[in-house]
């Protein structure tokens, strides 16, 4: 993970916006298993 950013140079570089961009799947991915188990606990029980 350090050895992948360290390859680059410029302190302006993308990680910034990647990372925001992370987050924000890892976000979505949360709330879509949310919202799946509770359709399945709705449906089912």
């Amino acid at each position: 993970m350090i050895a992948g950013d360290a390859h680059s140079l410029d302190p302006q570089s993308t990680v910034t916006p990647d990372r925001r961009l992370r987050n924000w799947i890892l976000l979505a991915n949360v709330l879509a298993w949310v919202a799946i188990i509770v359709a399945v606990r709705w449906l089912f029980f």
